[in-house]
């Protein structure tokens, strides 16, 4: 006869920054794996469901987030103990990160409507707490060498970049957003910020002390974008349009450098699609698709 098994479904798993370990949860339990012998070296047992769990630069340290229990804990691969603990069981917590340069972590509270920075060396030691926070991914950042922290808060439906000083958390400056909403935010890696609004179809570029550098409009056109994304390699804006185009920005200027046309498409099944940018078809070289 065949032998019953009992199979445990898998939450979350993701191996460490520097391939030692593979993390695995089951419920509220986290495993730890040794990949060089593949053995469990330790179980972390928490007291509710697990929703979240992201590792520090450092190889050493992880977070683990519960969100409708208001509990965020920080483990070490090397110890048994908690490390780090922050609890509210009155708030809703939607995310949480760390700030890995001066070993702090972020918090974002529902109910509160808070970004909360703590620091970890020191007990519940909350450094900051920004009021009105847009809780959403892309409303909030942290520039390349993280000496600075913005985040786009809202009160009486008035929109504001928070800008803020790193370590000390100390807040740099507000930019008042004038006549737009913006629904994301991030930094150029000369430190500029840039906003896009998709409800008013506005790229914002701005110093860090407010001052409004270029404005990039496609008021006039009917499609939204439906994907912006950074390329810092090649310093550039991509806005994928509802129309099939790519823009692409550049993130000196914000003016456009060129424009794809998404028109010809590989079908390989009714799921995926490949797109061929429209260029000459000049020494391409011949794919073959095959099942």
């Amino acid at each position: 006869m065949m032998k019953l098994v009992k199979v445990e479904y898998c939450n979350w798993c993701l191996f460490s920054k520097n391939g030692l370990f593979l993390l695995y949860v089951v419920d509220n339990k986290i495993f730890l794996m040794e990949i060089e012998n593949l053995n469990i070296s330790k179980i972390y047992v928490t007291s509710y469901k697990i929703d979240y769990i992201e590792l520090s630069s450092d190889n050493v340290h992880f977070l683990v987030l519960m969100k409708n229990k208001g509990c965020v804990l920080v483990y070490s691969f090397y110890d048994d103990d908690i490390i780090y603990k922050i609890e509210d069981h009155f708030q809703k917590y939607t995310h949480s990160f760390f700030i890995n340069k001066y070993s702090y972590l972020c918090v974002l509270k529902y109910e509160q409507k808070y970004i909360s920075i703590y620091d970890t060396h020191e007990e519940e030691m909350c450094l900051l707490n920004i009021k009105d926070a847009k809780l959403k991914k892309k409303r909030y950042c942290l520039n390349d060498d993280e000496t600075i922290f913005a985040c786009i808060t809202e009160n009486n439906k008035k929109n504001k970049i928070c800008l803020i000083s790193l370590p000390n958390c100390t807040f740099i400056n507000t930019i008042q957003c004038i006549n737009y909403e913006p629904n994301c935010v991030f930094f150029t890696k000369m430190n500029n910020i840039i906003t896009h609004s998709k409800k008013y179809k506005l790229v914002h570029m701005y110093k860090i002390d407010g001052e409004l550098l270029y404005v990039y409009s496609y008021l006039s056109q009917l499609p939204c974008v439906n994907v912006l994304l950074e390329n810092r390699h090649r310093n550039v804006l991509l806005l994928g349009m509802e129309n099939d185009e790519v823009k692409a920005l550049s993130l000196e200027n914000l003016k456009e450098i060129k424009i794809l046309l998404l028109e010809e498409t590989i079908t390989m099944d009714e799921k995926l699609k490949i797109y061929k940018e429209n260029i000459s078809k000049k020494n391409m070289p011949n794919f073959v698709l095959s099942r």
